[in-house]
């Protein structure tokens, strides 16, 4: 375990640690951490081919009207239809487990079914919003990640 931890650290300094795109990730959403139980979202590293038109489709720029529009509302949801993998203890307001439903006709580059848009709308904006940048910052290492690998 010393020499691995040595190939990390050069002069103080953190060396970087691949990222493995294939391997999901648990989420928990910031309001629902100190809960007995929890809902787990089951969550994708988004991969770069994945987020290249994502980033591309950000910022629309009309050259002729000289204008340029934010498209955050259009890169969220397909944030969310390529990273949302799962769900479990997520319950409805009567107290009936909501089943995690994806929609074979669209499909990650990969090949996976993604999750519906009536899936999202069980999601309250706020909810949808902390996951879509949970899903974009899969793609950092944190403290843990390097300390398992």
């Amino acid at each position: 375990r010393r020499q691995r931890d040595d190939a990390h650290h050069h002069e103080g300094l953190l060396m970087p640690i691949a990222i493995d795109t294939s391997r999901p990730f648990d989420y928990v959403l910031k309001c629902d951490r100190t809960a007995e139980r929890p809902t787990v979202f089951q969550l994708a590293r988004m991969s770069v081919a994945d987020r290249a038109p994502l980033q591309d489709g950000l910022v629309v720029v009309d050259n002729a009207a000289k204008t340029s529009r934010v498209n955050s509302g259009t890169t969220e949801l397909q944030t969310l239809r390529l990273g949302l993998l799962g769900w479990s203890d997520f319950y409805d307001a009567e107290g009936r487990p909501v089943p995690f439903e994806t929609n074979a006709g669209m499909r990650t580059r990969g090949g996976r079914a993604m999750v519906t848009d009536a899936c999202l709308d069980r999601l309250s904006n706020e909810h949808q919003k902390e996951l879509a940048e949970a899903i974009i910052e899969g793609n950092v290492l944190t403290a843990d990640d390097r300390k398992n690998s």
